[in-house]
């Protein structure tokens, strides 16, 4: 596939930390704290994010919203088990987005955009964001740290 002459930018992180191990838990205190900062750090990135996609469950639509919010977009869905169909639409866009998964899609995804191989993410990792960059023919993934320190008021 051929890309454009635009370039645009994919990010791409797992939802933030959660709280407990049910099948659909909301985000802890520092959870939600991540996401305002993923929000606050996304505003600040070009090119400018123009559409928010996150998995249904509740932990990363939590994670996706504040970044909905402050973007003014609307979180949009996706399904995760139809990941080499969505990179492909995903590329196809020309958009710069923020896609909200997991720790066992986020890294698979990042492969199908790139091309390059990643290693997975851990079961307490919440830094990680893959930059997933399209310009004209090149397409760059760099795996960022968010610089986030998590501040309890409550503990």
């Amino acid at each position: 596939m051929a890309i454009g002459s635009e370039s645009f930018a994919i990010y791409l992180t797992r939802h933030a930390e959660k709280a407990g191990s049910q099948d659909d838990p909301d985000l802890t205190h520092c959870g939600e704290q991540r996401a305002r900062y993923l929000a606050q750090w996304l505003q600040q990135q070009q090119p400018q994010v123009v559409t928010i996609y996150s998995t249904a469950y509740r932990r990363t639509q939590a994670t996706a919203t504040p970044s909905a919010e402050l973007l003014q977009l609307v979180v949009q869905g996706y399904d995760p088990r139809q990941l080499a169909s969505f990179a492909e639409q995903l590329r196809a866009s020309g958009e710069s987005a923020l896609i909200v998964g997991h720790s066992n899609t986020t890294p698979q995804l990042a492969q199908l955009l790139s091309g390059t191989s990643t290693s997975a993410i851990e079961h307490d990792e919440f830094d990680r964001l893959y930059k997933v960059e399209f310009a004209g023919e090149q397409i760059e993934m760099q795996q960022l740290k968010l610089d986030f320190d998590c501040k309890t008021t409550d503990r």
